[in-house]
């Protein structure tokens, strides 16, 4: 349980800071932290942790936007769907 609480804190840390980086235009530095993110986010979904498939889902939604600003729509296409499973 302690670890599922550190892991959600961690990951609503790092989406935070990816939606910073993403706002102020960094998008690499906000692709970085949305990664960390969505890498504690299917860790989480592999134990079945509480919370986790709303996690996995934003994280999946938060990289699509990073690709669609980017102009590469095929990876957020792909990350989009994700966030439907």
């Amino acid at each position: 349980l302690e670890q599922d609480f550190a892991e959600n804190y961690l990951w609503r840390v790092y989406n935070g800071l990816g939606r910073i980086n993403s706002n102020i235009g960094k998008l690499e530095t906000a692709e970085a932290y949305y990664r960390k993110a969505y890498d504690i986010a299917v860790a989480m979904s592999e134990r079945g942790t509480a919370d986790c498939i709303e996690n996995l889902a934003s994280s999946c939604d938060d990289l699509g936007g990073v690709y669609v600003t980017r102009g590469d729509y095929e990876t957020a296409r792909e990350y989009y769907l994700k966030s439907l499973d």
